[in-house]
């Protein structure tokens, strides 16, 4: 069981589920500009024509704000839960994106659909720390999606970002390379 540490006859261990969770996420989320291009394409399967990207690299802060159709009620109640998603068989392990970044970061969702109020969702460490209506925030319909604290549970990767090589200039060329391929 996964849950349970104890060793197998030939020295296999189990990670626990915090641990399991994070290490599969850190495969699933490789860098911070793959971060900002699968939430642009999140946008873009949105329906979105108009997507701002904010990125700050060196701080492991991004923002990704659309004009989409929105996330119904009972769609974001499902919204970071490993296993949850949108997509359809075909598309493989897409989908499971969120869940992945919330085991990674602080994660705030704020949607709103076009005749409904403006919902909000704050994800940290693959959990729901809130979910409710907002009484302000997006005036039209779209999804704005806030991540912070970026690796903050991985102090490894958090270092090797931070390294010359994968500093926070790479980081922003990498991601304005992601979204040039996006936009074509």
């Amino acid at each position: 069981m996964m849950g349970d540490l104890s060793f197998s006859s030939d020295g296999v261990r189990g990670l626990n589920e915090s641990t399991a969770r994070i290490v599969s996420a850190c495969a699933r989320v490789g860098s911070y500009a793959e971060a900002i291009g699968e939430l642009v394409v999140n946008s873009l399967e949105a329906g979105a024509t108009e997507i701002r990207v904010e990125a700050a690299p060196s701080a492991l802060r991004l923002s990704v704000v659309d004009n989409g159709h929105g996330v119904s009620r009972d769609s974001l109640k499902l919204l970071g839960a490993a296993g949850a998603s949108s997509k359809g068989l075909s598309d493989g392990y897409r989908g499971s994106f969120l869940a992945a970044l919330s085991s990674l970061a602080s994660v705030e969702v704020r949607t709103r659909c076009a005749s409904g109020p403006v919902l909000r969702k704050w994800l940290r460490h693959g959990e729901t720390f809130f979910m409710g209506d907002e009484e302000c925030g997006l005036l039209e319909p779209g999804t704005s999606v806030d991540v912070w604290e970026m690796y903050q549970n991985v102090p490894v990767r958090k270092r090797t970002l931070a390294q010359a090589e994968l500093g926070p200039d790479d980081q922003l060329q990498a991601s304005r390379h992601i979204l040039s391929v996006l936009s074509l």
